[in-house]
């Protein structure tokens, strides 16, 4: 490993026939970008009718128990994978639970609180999905060639979290 210096920055340098940073670096990388998106995006609560909110507090009821049914049969498969793709697929899952968690409760919240409030609970549930979503599509490249049965279940859990995004865009307007 080399480290190069300029100015008062010193960055290193990995092995040039490494295969680069380790997958829960990345991930943790997406994590970061898409928080930093959130940063920088304002949702605004427009216009909501009580009925409107109620249909898509279902709509994203239902999408959760599809992402819980997609994380019980991952869970049934996982000894299939190498303990270090195990565990980076563990790590995405974990983010798609707490991700699903909190975007049910921010719409639960959007029902009951002030437009203002429930713009921002509805903004970080966004956030949490957009990095659950980076992650899964991640770990789903890693998977692709250990196991095809888990990577056909990953890209499903990716697409039932993309239509849990959905729904909470649908709140906001």
């Amino acid at each position: 490993m080399s480290a190069t210096t300029v100015g008062n920055t010193t960055t290193a340098e990995s092995f040039p026939d490494s295969p680069g940073p380790p997958a829960h670096t990345c991930a943790s990388r997406l994590t970061s970008t898409a928080s930093m998106l959130a940063l920088s995006i304002t949702v605004p609560l427009v216009g909501y009718s009580t009925p409107d909110v109620d249909r898509y507090i279902a709509d994203a009821r239902s999408q959760a128990g599809v992402i819980g049914d997609d994380i019980g049969r991952l869970d049934t498969r996982l000894a299939a994978l190498p303990p270090t793709l195990r565990a980076e697929v563990r790590s995405a899952v974990e983010s798609a639970k707490a991700a699903t968690d909190q975007a049910t409760a921010a719409l639960d919240a959007a029902a009951s609180n002030t437009p203002e409030r429930a713009s921002a609970t509805l903004a970080d549930a966004q956030v949490a999905l957009d990095a659950a979503v980076a992650q899964v599509r991640f770990v789903t490249d890693l998977a692709a060639n250990a196991d095809s049965e888990i990577t056909g279940f990953l890209r499903g859990l990716q697409d039932h979290l993309n239509d849990m995004r959905g729904e909470t865009l649908n709140v906001v307007g």
